[in-house]
């Protein structure tokens, strides 16, 4: 009777081109040129959401400010 190879358990070389989930990461582990771009896009796309969040209520109230006093104006 022959014993199992067990060498899919066996440390993987970190140099090694297997799909790990870690294909956007260089051999040194920084972040490679597609994860950067995706991190940008992300923090851009963050701070347009968080300006967005600011500026649209406070357009909405000097809009509405102007609209009740150009309706209250003659009484």
């Amino acid at each position: 009777m022959e014993r199992a190879s067990f060498s899919r358990f066996q440390h993987r070389n970190s140099y090694s081109d297997s799909d790990d989930g870690l294909s956007d990461m260089d051999n040194h582990g920084a972040p490679g040129p597609e994860a950067l771009a995706k991190s940008k896009r992300n923090t851009y796309l963050l701070f347009l959401g968080m300006g967005l969040a600011t500026l649209l209520p406070w357009n909405l109230f000097i809009s509405a400010f102007e609209f009740y006093r150009y309706q209250f104006a003659g009484g």
